[in-house]
């Protein structure tokens, strides 16, 4: 996570998707199976829901708006190691 409004203290941290679903995906933080985040949701990780498409601006990075165009939070997609 580059930036976020709500959560300041995801930012740095480097996340790997651990499960998908049609409304959201969850994610754990990278090599820490024991993190706080990690843990979340029955061990599933951190939960993020999908917005509309409209909500989001893709480049460099992955910025999700909110109702009123600010950015709610940003990310970066990294490539499979």
């Amino acid at each position: 996570t580059v930036a976020h409004k709500y959560y300041p203290q995801y930012i740095g941290l480097i996340r790997v998707v651990d499960s998908v679903q049609t409304n959201a995906v969850y994610s754990k933080v990278k090599g820490q199976p024991e993190h706080a985040i990690s843990l979340y949701n029955q061990g599933k990780g951190l939960r993020t829901d999908f917005e509309r498409a409209d909500r989001y601006i893709f480049g460099n990075t992955v910025k999700v708006l909110d109702g009123s165009g600010n950015i709610i939070y940003e990310f970066e997609v990294l490539e499979n190691e």
